[in-house]
Order: structure tokens, then C-alpha cells, then sequence
């Protein structure tokens, strides 16, 4: 990866990130590790986390990652709110 191209993609280790108050995690059915690899952040940092999530996205995997981190779901869909 080029430093310099504007299209470069920036990846952060859990251990340097700094504290954050929202995640927005938009990664096409990675999810799950995204929230694995940050795990230390989040529970250290407890952020507001938005996240898409796509049928091809391990949910179940997900949901019991953020609720054993005692995050509760808030789902919006073209259909229904769920909570």
C-alpha cells in the first residue's frame, strides 16, 4: 500500500488505538472481526458502534461478542425497528 494514495486504507491494532467515542463498521460480512480485533477498545472504551450488517454476516457471532460486552442492539431495517 501506498501511503500517499488517496484510496489507501487505513487499519488500526487494538493496541494503538486511541479512545474513540463512535465506530462505524462497514466491512462486508467482517464484522465479527473487526469487533474481535478491537475487543480491548471496546470495553475499555465503550463507544457507540454502528454496524452494517448483510445477510452474509455471521450475526449470531456478532450479537454474543457485543452482548457478552453488555452492548444491547438497536436493529433498523426497511421494515421494523427492533430492540
Amino acid at each position: 500500500m501506498d501511503d500517499h494514495d488517496p484510496d489507501t486504507r487505513c487499519l488500526v491494532r487494538d493496541d494503538r488505538a486511541g479512545s474513540a467515542p463512535m465506530v462505524k463498521i462497514d466491512v462486508e460480512g467482517h464484522e465479527h472481526a473487526v469487533i474481535e480485533g478491537g475487543r480491548s477498545s471496546i470495553e475499555r472504551d465503550r463507544p457507540f458502534i454502528i454496524i452494517e450488517i448483510l445477510e452474509t454476516a455471521k450475526f449470531e457471532v456478532i450479537n454474543t461478542m457485543l452482548t457478552e460486552a453488555s452492548y444491547i442492539d438497536i436493529a433498523l431495517s426497511p421494515d421494523a425497528l427492533r430492540h
